[in-house]
């Protein structure tokens, strides 16, 4: 009896095993991202209620606090809202992980801001996207987040194939 219940659990552990190997989902860590294309993208496809407009290279590194990515391209309202669209490439997926604090930290400045400044825009920061896909982390505060979401899942796919 004792060798019947430790073959069957035996088959049950191996049935598993092979069953979630089969199944295992991409992870999209070796993902290759035009940053300048999929930033143009969120800012043309997505609704602001202010126009965005990319920010210069210099001020990217410096008023952002994105030192160290390997590349950072931004779209930014004129300060009236908190939309704005921000891609960022690290030098692997690890650091990108760990960026991930900075538009984290990022967000949490921009809702206290936005508390008390323009407070009627605070909502828009409640529903974001703010992805790491690999040695990429996205952030788009627009009002439309469906929308946002939408292309960048199809900016993503398209690039995954």
């Amino acid at each position: 009896m004792k060798r019947i219940i430790a073959l069957t659990t035996t088959i049950i552990v191996l049935a598993a095993l092979f069953t979630s190997c089969g199944n295992a989902k991409k992870d999209n860590s070796d993902i290759v991202l035009d940053v300048s294309a999929l930033a143009s993208e969120l800012a043309n496809k997505s609704t602001y209620v202010d126009e965005l407009a990319p920010v210069d290279e210099e001020l990217v590194k410096t008023l952002y606090g994105f030192a160290d990515t390997e590349k950072t391209v931004i779209y930014a309202s004129g300060g009236a809202t908190p939309e704005e669209v921000i891609v960022a490439e690290y030098s692997s997926a690890d650091a990108a992980k760990a960026g991930l604090q900075v538009f984290n930290d990022r967000l949490s400045a921009q809702k206290k801001t936005y508390d008390t400044y323009n407070a009627q825009y605070r909502p828009l920061l409640d529903d974001i996207l703010l992805e790491q896909i690999g040695k990429y982390v996205v952030y788009c505060v627009s009002s439309d987040n469906s929308a946002a979401v939408a292309a960048f899942e199809a900016f993503r796919d398209a690039a995954a194939k």
